[in-house]
């Protein structure tokens, strides 16, 4: 889960210049009050003044009036100064916010795409359509239910999603070939930036952010990359000097019109780039993560003489053996399926020899010919045919539906 950050960022020159101006503007109004008040308590006064006390009186109440003037006149003077200090200032927050809420919703989408990357990129052009909204990033955890829809200005963000192909062709088998996701957050509506405004909170906002300048462009500050919106289902670009190279294929649903609207000149972006062998773990993961990579060995597992325990299914292709004469013995699915026919009790030979040092039937066991082991073609049991044996000795009954053969014939009384 990506938490909400909260940026401070350090106080601009224009704020510090603010608080100066302040500073001089109260204390000419605090003077100018001073005066006025010395004045009034002069002229309040109960006891009668003196020729020389009413001059002095006249002459202060002058410069009283004459610094209040003076002072009026430069809080005059100030104002319009003042007044654009302060909304200097407050769109200095309001660009650092906005910077703030691109930089957490970008951190968020991109946490998003590496928990969800295989899904993603086999779904790409599907018709599911190939972007991040905020509701996704609010079920998911990645942002507070409480995070804004609108940045400080009004604009509308979400993410752009396509899906890179290096050899024209979607990669199905990593790590032979590149699984390649390309995003961009965009925002889009409220007010338009100008491309000095918007250059502004980009660069507060960290290297990978940018500035949208027509429909089918997006540029990083300082020109450290650019977008072509017509690779993510928008307007062909106008200023790209680099694209995908000829042999790169993209792939990405066209931009819905009814989503947050298309991306257009005076709109933030910020850029991100995934790569599926970076979001594949060096350990075997215990968990189904949607990417078959994370749960796939690539060298032989050895156990150390340690058990696998548990194990409802195992289906093999082949399990080898050293033999005690230092040649392998093979145990494939030909193999695995005698055992488990013998095992049920419903075993038909294929092919070869089934040797044991003794068979024991409780119902039945059938075979169309049983050869001596030591003389196969001298001495064999036939059911359906001629038999060929050694001796025979009945306990019992003898019964013959043929002719019986032999040297000699001895019977009991």
């Amino acid at each position: 889960m990506v938490a909400h950050n909260r940026y401070r960022a350090a106080p601009s020159a224009a704020f510090h210049k603010y608080l100066i101006w302040k500073v001089l503007l109260g204390r000419v109004v605090f003077r100018l009050w001073l005066k006025t008040w010395g004045w009034l308590r002069v002229r309040t006064k109960d006891a009668p003044l003196s020729p020389a006390q009413t001059a002095r009186t006249a002459q202060a109440g002058l410069g009283g009036l004459t610094d209040a003037l003076l002072g009026m006149v430069v809080a005059a003077m100030l104002l319009p100064t003042v007044a654009q200090l302060t909304n200097q200032q407050s769109q200095t927050l309001r660009d650092q916010v906005a910077a703030q809420q691109l930089r957490a919703f970008s951190d968020a989408t991109a946490a998003f795409i590496k928990n969800n990357f295989a899904s993603l990129y086999t779904n790409m052009g599907t018709g599911s359509g190939d972007y991040v909204a905020l509701a996704q990033l609010t079920q998911g955890g990645y942002l507070p239910a409480s995070f804004s829809q609108t940045n400080a200005y009004g604009q509308t963000m979400s993410a752009l999603l396509r899906r890179v192909q290096p050899t024209g062709t979607i990669c199905t088998s990593p790590p032979s070939c590149a699984q390649l996701i390309e995003a961009v957050v965009v925002t889009t509506g409220g007010t338009v930036l100008d491309k000095a405004h918007a250059a502004n909170v980009a660069t507060l906002a960290g290297a990978h952010a940018g500035l949208i300048t027509d429909a089918g462009t997006a540029h990083g500050v300082y020109a450290t990359w650019c977008i072509d919106f017509s690779r993510f289902g928008g307007a062909t670009h106008t200023s790209c000097t680099v694209t995908d190279p000829p042999t790169w294929t993209s792939v990405s649903d066209a931009i819905p019109t009814t989503l947050y609207g298309k991306p257009a000149a005076g709109g933030l972006a910020s850029a991100m780039f995934f790569n599926g062998a970076e979001m594949i773990s060096e350990y075997l993961n215990r968990f189904n993560t949607g990417n078959v990579e994370d749960n796939t060995m690539h060298t032989n597992l050895n156990m150390g003489d340690n058990d696998i325990d548990n194990a409802r299914t195992v289906i093999i292709s082949g399990v080898t053996q050293t033999a005690s004469g230092g040649g392998p013995q093979g145990l494939d699915v030909n193999r695995m399926n005698m055992i488990n026919d013998l095992w049920d009790g419903n075993y038909t030979a294929n092919s070869g020899n089934l040797s044991a040092t003794s068979f024991n039937a409780t119902a039945q066991m059938t075979a169309p010919t049983y050869a001596d082991a030591a003389n196969p073609t001298g001495f064999y049991v036939k059911p359906a045919g001629a038999s060929q044996i050694d001796s025979l000795a009945a306990a019992g009954d003898l019964n013959s539906q043929g002719n019986v053969y032999g040297k000699h014939f001895y019977l009991n009384p």
